[in-house]
């Protein structure tokens, strides 16, 4: 977790690759949004973290349901694989493009707590003015990067609600569950090699 002085530092690093980038802050949608053999090919190579992550994040949505919050996660590259939350804010994200298949990095969309996570491989939240475009300033992210057994980052958990409902129990939800996405990656993969291994042996 970073410092109220870092955390600033951080924003601001953020805003300027935004603008080097050529976000505008009037943009709407994401510059990148992809659909049908592409999105499914990038399913199809996320589909061990979907399977694990799904489960924590419909645990969680049971404890967030009707409290005007969705649950995003991302791969590596900031693309959208799940969404799962409260209908109204499905809606208002969708009339955003706030979609599976759609990019969240800071290229796509500029300075978001998806993005945030992944450049930084850090927790974070960034709330109203802090995120780079000005339709975003309606909304809180609350995001965590999610890593593989070798520390490498795989993807994002976000938490995304509306601006008023800021808090900072919400980040550590985040961080809670991607805890334990961790831990069932690290579980899967020992069990994988195991089995691998046992087969190995059974050769001989």
């Amino acid at each position: 977790m970073y410092r109220i002085y870092e955390q600033r530092e951080i924003i601001k690093e953020s805003h300027k690759r935004s603008e080097d980038l050529g976000i505008e802050r009037e943009r709407v949608l994401p510059k990148k949004v992809i659909a049908e053999e592409e999105l499914r090919e990038i399913l199809r190579k996320n589909k061990t973290l979907i399977n694990i992550a799904q489960p924590f994040i419909d645990m969680l949505y049971q404890v967030l349901e009707g409290s005007g919050f969705i649950l995003l996660l991302t791969d590596r590259e900031g693309c959208i694989l799940s969404i799962t939350g409260d209908k109204g804010v499905l809606e208002e994200a969708k009339a955003l493009d706030m979609i599976v298949g759609a990019y969240m990095n800071e290229a796509s969309i500029g300075t978001n707590a998806m993005g945030i996570a992944i450049k930084e491989d850090s927790p974070i939240q960034i709330s109203a003015k802090e995120h780079f475009i000005t339709v975003y300033h309606r909304w809180t992210c609350s995001a965590a990067p999610i890593h593989d057994t070798q520390g490498n980052i795989i993807g994002t958990l976000n938490l995304t609600g509306e601006s008023y409902r800021v808090h900072p129990h919400t980040l550590g939800l985040v961080v809670a569950a991607v805890n334990y996405i961790d831990t069932r990656m690290k579980m899967e993969q020992e069990n994988r090699a195991y089995k691998e291994g046992k087969g190995v042996l059974g050769a001989r």
